[in-house]
């Protein structure tokens, strides 16, 4: 049985409070019996629960209190935290973000009593009267985006090659055994050919662009900007020349945005998706494109009012994307995603290059 009970008290007696305003309150302590406290704690905190596996950020601690507490003292603590600038509350489909104030009292040798407040925070009324968070998330994501457009395909197709070697290792001598000894050989010629099937797609999916380029040569995608905040709108703008002959089905441009949180761990782990929002525009209706004709497309895209605010946390992500499709009849396929941050702050601007 705890010794004293706690209970947090709010100055503002609101549970609602916006980017860049202050909560300010009590933590109330009433003893039961006499003990001593090695240390009284608040912390602020986000928290995310649902389908994916629970994580939690922000924290900010006060110690209030160390010291003795007599049987039926009442005692009152003050504290005062600042509401960060994000994330904020979200409440979605397998996704949701909690602000909390928890209070405990370290008591040795008996039950540490603790008290919780759970917080709405909303995004500031004046983004623009806020400095933007540090470090800047978008600092630097011409040159990221560069480096994964140059390196990222590189590093999918040694991760592809391995699967497949690993599963044409395995194939070959299930087939062996298959025909000396039968089914004995069947579980591991199972598992050969998905792992080279698998191999091979993702082989595939890092070398598509590049087989596309051969025809449509060098494609630069543009974004701007990529920071924006709900309800505005990013200007998208694709570029090539083509160095041969091509039959185009159409060219797209998608705008989406989605839950993606992440479920167990291991052999258990599964990835859940839900899509929050998407609309594609047609940029080029087909057609055939011939050798030096350049081609410039330009196409504007706004975010719904209503917009969740980007997140990123371990197993926990809200992201938005701008993806262009080139769609080439008999040929592969060309595509390239620019991630968007939606967020109260300032925008920015990225490009692609292929």
């Amino acid at each position: 049985m705890a010794k004293c009970d706690l209970l947090i008290v709010i100055d503002q007696g609101k549970d609602t409070f916006r980017v860049g305003e202050t909560v300010s309150g009590r933590v109330q302590v009433s003893v039961d019996s006499d003990c001593r406290c090695n240390g009284l704690s608040i912390e602020r905190l986000w928290a995310t629960h649902g389908r994916g596996n629970r994580t939690s950020g922000g924290k900010e601690e006060q110690v209030l209190f160390q010291g003795e507490w007599r049987a039926g003292e009442q005692h009152s603590y003050p504290f005062s935290f600042a509401i960060p600038p994000g994330p904020v509350t979200y409440h979605g489909h397998y996704l949701n973000v909690d602000f909390y104030l928890r209070a405990q009292a370290d008591i040795p040798w008996a039950f540490d009593p603790k008290a919780e407040r759970e917080l709405v925070v909303l995004p500031p009324e004046d983004p623009g009267a806020l400095a933007v968070p540090s470090p800047e998330p978008t600092e630097g994501f011409d040159q990221v985006l560069q480096t994964v457009n140059a390196f990222g395909g590189n590093l999918v197709l040694i991760f592809g090659g391995v699967f497949f070697l690993v599963g044409l290792g395995v194939l070959i001598p299930g087939a062996l055994l298959v025909g000396s000894k039968g089914t004995i050989g069947l579980p591991p010629l199972l598992f050969g050919v998905v792992f080279s099937l698998v191999g091979g797609f993702i082989g595939y999916m890092a070398i598509r662009n590049r087989l596309a380029e051969k025809k449509l040569g060098p494609v630069l995608l543009k974004a701007e900007p990529v920071r924006l905040g709900p309800g505005e709108s990013v200007a998208l703008s694709l570029r090539f020349t083509p160095r041969a002959r091509a039959n185009l089905n159409r060219i797209t441009a998608t705008l989406q945005g989605k839950e993606v949180v992440v479920s167990g761990s291991g052999t258990n782990r599964t990835t859940h998706t839900h899509t929050l929002h998407t609309e594609t525009r047609e940029l080029h209706s087909g057609g055939d494109l011939f050798p030096g004709e350049e081609q410039d497309l330009a196409e504007t895209l706004s975010l719904p009012a209503d917009a969740p605010f980007s997140f990123s946390a371990p197993s926990n992500q809200l992201v938005w994307s701008l993806t262009a499709h080139i769609d080439v009849a008999g040929w592969p396929d060309w595509s390239q995603s620019v991630p968007l941050v939606v967020t109260p702050y300032r925008a920015s601007s990225a490009s692609l290059g292929g």
